[in-house]
């Protein structure tokens, strides 16, 4: 808390990925990654890459949807959902860290660096991931929506499932 006649210091709400990466170091070394950039690298890499999620689900110019790696989806769409990062008066006098968001960060770097991207600011890693658990619950909710929305109307749904046969 900050002393008497100290004022706050307002965060930024929302950020460039190039800006994220410039001020924050990743949060997920693997062994023998020294630097930040190889660490970025990889994050890219796993991003355009649809083995591990079997892809996003996107709607395509002909309006059938099609899967597509995370890279893909960023690239056409943006990225909407929160980055957490740490609160730079958190960070003790090191580089704040990127908790959650990784690959959503590289990716928007690497084919919309300029674009604003919704940042959440968290003192810690714990409370971060919290904010990530009500994240996928709200998601997940949503999905769910969505899903009896497609149901009653009918036609939409009925495309999806026949695309899956």
């Amino acid at each position: 808390m900050p002393a008497v006649g100290q004022q706050f210091k307002q965060l930024p709400m929302f950020m460039t990925a190039r800006d994220i990466k410039e001020t924050h170091e990743p949060n997920d070394r693997k062994p023998g990654e020294v630097s930040p950039s190889r660490i970025w690298n990889r994050k890219l890499r796993e991003s355009k890459d649809t083995k591990d999620t079997g892809g996003i689900p996107i709607k395509g110019a002909n309006g059938a949807y099609e899967q597509v790696s995370l890279h893909e989806h960023i690239a056409r769409t943006g990225v909407s959902q929160a980055v957490s990062i740490q609160d730079p008066q958190g960070a003790a006098g090191q580089k704040p860290l990127v908790f959650d968001g990784h690959h959503r960060v590289a990716s928007a770097a690497d084919s919309r660096p300029n674009d604003l991207i919704p940042v959440v600011h968290s003192p810690n890693a714990g409370d971060a991931f919290q904010h990530r658990s009500q994240q996928q619950k709200a998601a997940t909710k949503a999905k769910r929506s969505v899903r009896v929305q497609r149901a009653v109307s009918g036609t939409d749904f009925m495309t999806q499932v026949q695309a899956h046969l």
